[in-house]
């Protein structure tokens, strides 16, 4: 179950499920922003009074990625990586919306960058590796990636049943 909050400036929605209702109220609440310039305004007074400004950008992008404008979300992933360019889930992410899009080179820029920063982000191990092994036919590559993200993650103690169903 996952939890999804939805910003409007002054509201705050919780809700529990990512339903059906939920993405088509975050639809429209983005093309509203879109046409709406007291809302930009808004959005972008929340930018500059934010101490993380990245935040809202990440969110911004999880939105548009959950509703399938890649193409906003990967504008909204690249001002955040301007402003944090050391955010590792981030860049995976952005790997994975440039892959739907079919920028392969890209995206592999981002997941090799990605990787690179959080070697033990599983999301970053498991997208890097399935794109080496399918894309890029680099299957060696790709296990050595796997084998490497569950030992380490061993070693910290955490759950490697994630990555172990990849081999």
């Amino acid at each position: 179950m996952s939890c999804v909050l939805l910003y409007a400036p002054g509201l705050y929605y919780d809700f529990e499920d990512f339903s059906q209702t939920v993405k088509e109220v975050m639809q429209s609440g983005l093309e509203v922003e879109a046409q709406d310039k007291e809302m930009q305004d808004e959005f972008k007074a929340a930018d500059h009074q934010c101490h993380f400004c990245t935040e809202l950008d990440v969110r911004k992008a999880e939105w548009y990625s959950k509703i399938g404008k890649s193409e906003k979300a990967i504008e909204h992933m690249r001002t955040a990586l301007e402003l944090n360019p050391l955010d590792a889930i981030t860049h995976s992410r952005l790997a994975s919306e440039l892959y739907l899009l079919g920028q392969n080179e890209d995206a592999k820029e981002s997941y090799a960058l990605a990787y690179e920063l959080n070697p033990k982000q599983l999301d970053t191990i498991t997208g890097f590796a399935s794109f080496l092994y399918n894309l890029e036919n680099d299957k060696e590559r790709a296990i050595e990636i796997i084998k490497l993200g569950l030992k380490q993650t061993a070693a910290d103690g955490g759950d490697e049943s994630g990555m172990s169903e990849l081999l």
